[in-house]
């Protein structure tokens, strides 16, 4: 039996989503909570955040991108600007790195 299942959050919010890439990017928790944090990630954000955030020289596309230090902000705003979704309360986060066509 499945008790925390990934699912769209409509009113997730940008405080939610720092806190969730937070405790991913910080290796907090259980492994079963990690996996439940990408997973809801993932369900949020169509844009592959488990290259984004482990294999950033993946998602970029870039080979030279693998240290890449991305603040929990900026996962956030690439997230959002790839998928095409905008959290309602989010700030305006500029993108040092620019978003490849195909991740």
């Amino acid at each position: 039996m499945a008790f925390n299942q990934e699912k769209y959050v409509a009113d997730l919010t940008w405080d939610e989503l720092i806190q969730i890439i937070q405790f991913v990017c910080q290796a907090e928790g259980k492994e079963s909570e990690q996996s439940y944090a990408l997973g809801v990630l993932e369900k949020n954000f169509d844009a592959n955040p488990s290259d984004l955030i482990y294999w950033p020289d993946e998602w970029f596309q870039d080979k030279d991108m693998l240290h890449v230090d991305l603040t929990p902000e900026e996962i956030a705003g690439y997230l959002m600007a790839k998928s095409g979704r905008r959290l309602s309360d989010a700030p305006q986060i500029e993108l040092k790195y620019p978003i490849p066509s195909n991740t």
